[in-house]
């Protein structure tokens, strides 16, 4: 009989010696009064295993706890040092049970074994009357050491599965066939050492497919020969194109990619075929614009333009290989500035202009005009900065600009690009009364008359720099026109309550002009030129601005700003050679030699144009 983890066993020919013990022991029992032996005798094996105790094969029945698991523990410690051999196809691994992790459950075992027999069983087994009682071990094996010894399996016998591939060489088409690969079945593996296994483990292989077969690469190639030999027509409407095979030929891609054939045609170039093709039926986007009608501002509705799709028309080419048409797709062009976001601009009425005049040099006209032309319609987005350096870029030769007067270290020089500075001030102006936040600006070394006191700025590549910005929830579109005589800077926006206040206060801090005396070894001897005429003296002047929209004051600032005087400037040459014929005295110019030269400085490096 069973029951409770163990097996009471029962060898044959015994039942009839039982009957006989079960009745001397009756006898005994009667004879000497010893109803309650079974009791004391389980109280006097207190602390050890019952008799008649086997646990996995080791009969350790009477034993200490201690002693019977040391008895177990070699056993299990003898199992563990077994091999088991591993066999698969083309070879076999040696392993164990230790190397498997084999783990026993020595400790349940002998629980079991405490609980396995009452008094009565107890007494009986004293006696020789009662069966053994069998209680096995379970054995376990731990899933990462079983792991383990597989991958050493595997790395012997596994190999990948290689996907068939289609390559061109030339004009002709390859294809590269599949090889299927092999693998252990991990899973029949593991519950095969689940346990404690005995002797030899037949493992399984298994065969595994490749993710692109022979017979896939071979579909792929028939369907890139079909495609190269006789291209479909593209067509729209009436117009008709075929692909040249050649160019079909060129553009062709076949790449072999994570268990993947992917067959392609470069769009790049297919673009300029496709639309010279289908020239008639494309369209360019035109944007939307703005209308300046007096002082109103409308939007003129931009346009979405039609080209053809050509990555669309290519990926379709390849698709239909094998079909004598395909239509061809467009794709909507969006102009760079739609209606929807030029309304959304808010741009509906002039803000503020400033117009500054000039009456000198054709080179400064003719540089004021081309930076007008580059700048007229400009956009500032809301929250977005306007640098005057970048939006009109650098002034050189091959865009146009000439030479022109500018300041330079104090001095009138000829530079590209001269005359720009107007076009600063201009700006600045129109940016202050628009109440923009004035972020950098530089004025001129010294007052030109034609600006606004302090009011002023100047610009020059590199730096100095002109950088405003628009912090109002609108856009600004500017408008630039340069005349003969002046140039006007208007802004157009929406009004949002904006007003600006300001007042400029009156000179102070004089500093007449003087004139500096310049060495110029070039010149003749004895001579000099002025080449500045100077005279108008340096003053500091101050202004100050407040911007509100609506009664809300946004802005309060103000600015000093002192000009340094304009000097006249002469340059003399070396002195006078001595004339032999008046004696040893020196006349002449005084002061020459490289070195000499009065109280002037050199010219200085490339400051604001003006």
């Amino acid at each position: 009989m069973s029951g409770k983890g163990y097996t009471v066993y029962r060898p044959p020919g015994r039942q009839r010696r039982r009957v006989w013990r079960v009745a001397a022991l009756v006898v005994v029992l009667t004879l000497s009064g010893l109803a309650g032996s079974g009791a004391w005798l389980a109280r006097a094996e207190s602390g050890h295993l019952p008799p008649g105790i086997v646990i996995g094969g080791v009969d350790v029945g009477g034993l200490a706890p201690d002693e019977a698991r040391r008895r177990l523990e070699r056993e299990v410690a003898e199992l563990a040092a077994r091999p088991i051999k591993l066999i698969y196809e083309g070879g076999s691994l040696q392993t164990s049970g230790e190397e498997l992790g084999l783990q026993a459950s020595i400790d349940e075992a002998l629980r079991v074994a405490q609980e396995s027999r009452g008094s009565i069983s107890r007494l009986k087994a004293r006696l020789g009357l009662a069966d053994p009682v069998e209680i096995p071990i379970a054995y376990a094996t731990q899933p990462k050491q079983v792991a383990r010894v597989l991958a050493l399996v595997a790395g012997e016998v596994e190999r990948k599965a290689v996907s068939a591939k289609v390559t061109l060489s030339g004009d002709a088409v390859l294809v590269t066939p599949a090889q299927p690969g092999v693998t252990v079945d991990t899973e029949a593996a593991e519950a095969a050492l689940v346990g404690l296994p005995e002797g030899e483990v037949v493992l399984e292989l298994t065969e595994t497919a490749p993710r692109v077969t022979t017979e896939e690469a071979t579909a792929a190639k028939a369907s890139i020969e079909s495609l190269l030999s006789e291209p479909p027509i593209v067509f729209f409407r009436s117009t008709r194109w075929q692909p040249p095979s050649a160019l079909v030929r060129k553009a062709l891609k076949v790449r072999n990619r994570r268990g993947t054939i992917r067959v392609s045609l470069d769009p790049a170039l297919l673009e300029r075929p496709l639309s010279r093709a289908f020239r008639e039926h494309e369209r360019a986007p035109r944007d939307a614009m703005f209308r300046v009608k007096g002082k109103r501002v409308v939007v003129v509705p931009g346009r979405n333009g039609r080209a053809v799709a050509t990555a669309e028309v290519a990926a379709a080419l390849v698709g239909a290989a094998g079909e004598p048409k395909l239509k061809v797709s467009f794709e909507t062009l969006e102009p760079k500035l739609t209606t929807e976001q030029a309304e959304a601009m808010k741009i509906t009425e002039l803000v503020s202009e400033f117009t500054t005049p000039y009456q000198c040099c054709p080179g400064r006209v003719t540089n004021i005009k081309l930076a007008a032309q580059y700048l007229d319609g400009y956009l500032i987005a809301p929250g977005k900065r306007f640098s005057l350096n970048e939006a009109l870029g650098e002034r050189t030769s091959a865009r146009g600009f000439v030479p022109a007067p500018m300041i330079q270290a104090g001095k009138l020089v000829d530079s590209v690009g001269g005359g720009v500075s107007q076009v600063a001030t201009t700006f600045y102006n129109a940016a202050f009364f628009a109440g923009l936040d004035l972020i950098q600006h530089t004025p001129h070394e010294f007052y030109i008359s034609r600006y606004p006191m302090g009011r002023e700025a100047t610009v020059s590549w590199g730096g100095p720099e002109l950088i405003f910005k628009n912090d109002w929830p609108a856009g600004v579109l500017v408008k630039v026109i340069a005349t003969d005589t002046s140039i006007t800077v208007r802004f157009y926006s929406s009004k949002l309550g904006r007003r600006v206040e300001t007042a400029t206060g009156e000179p102070y801090n004089y500093t007449g002009a003087t004139t500096i005396r310049v060495y110029n070894p070039a010149l003749p001897p004895g001579t000099e030129t002025t080449v500045q005429s100077g005279g108008i003296s340096g003053f500091t002047v101050a202004y100050w601005r407040k911007v509100y929209r609506g009664k809300k004051l946004l802005r309060d600032e103000d600015w000093t700003v002192r000009y340094l005087p304009e000097n006249s400037i002469v340059e003399y040459g070396p002195k006078k050679p001595k004339d032999p014929t008046k004696g040893s005295k020196d006349e002449g110019a005084g002061g020459g030699g490289a070195g000499g030269g009065g109280s002037g400085g050199d010219v200085g490096t490339d400051t604001p144009n003006g």
